[in-house]
């Protein structure tokens, strides 16, 4: 990170540069309430699964590492004459996995009553997209290089999508009725999308 109109000159880094984000702890989705059990009543359905947190949840949304600076943040910043030559690698935060989906409840008081549907799983949570590049890892302004280079490799995992949870139990119909649908799996949350560089990972 850095502010902005900085001079980053004449800087020489060999250090191998390690990032993996995942031990960070990512929400799991909101559990889904049971169906509601009344008497003479066909049973509830029960509530959806809610969906997992988001791998990386507040901004930046992406997780970065580079070989000299991880994010370049500055507008107008520069690097001159600078270089790194150790590898960088970087794994992104996998996204939360989905809630528990609610069962739906029985039937009660009378044969004809049914019993209520599944709820819908949670849906996994989408993986942060990782950038590291050899010199600098992502920068989101105009920045300046000048006279750079980089020779480490740079090697970027993103984050996984959390998984989907399965969907909740149908509740048992009356004598006279079959009990509710299982509900539907959710799905598992999207994969982060990986970007690697030379020199810059990302730069937009």
């Amino acid at each position: 990170m850095s502010l902005a109109g900085v001079t980053f000159d004449t800087i020489t880094s060999s250090e191998t540069v390690n990032v993996n984000t995942n031990p960070l702890t990512v929400p799991t989705g909101g559990t889904g309430g049971a169906g509601w059990t009344g008497v003479n009543n066909n049973g509830a359905n029960g509530g959806n699964g809610g969906t997992g947190g988001a791998g990386n949840p507040v901004a930046p949304t992406y997780d970065y590492a580079g070989g000299l600076i991880g994010d370049l943040v500055g507008l107008g910043d520069m690097v001159a004459n600078s270089s790194a030559s150790g590898a960088v690698t970087l794994v992104a935060d996998s996204g939360g996995t989905g809630g528990a989906a609610g069962n739906g409840e029985a039937g009660t008081g009378s044969p004809a009553f049914i019993g209520g549907q599944g709820g819908t799983g949670g849906t996994g949570g989408a993986g942060a997209y990782g950038n590291a590049g050899g010199l600098v890892g992502a920068t989101q302004v105009e920045i300046i290089l000048n006279n750079d280079h980089a020779a480490g490799a740079a090697t970027v995992t993103g984050g996984t999508g959390g998984a989907g949870t399965n969907g909740g139990q149908g509740g048992q119909g009356g004598a006279a009725f079959a009990g509710g649908q299982g509900g539907t799996a959710g799905s598992g949350g999207i994969g982060g999308t990986n970007y690697a560089g030379g020199l810059v990972g990302w730069v937009t």
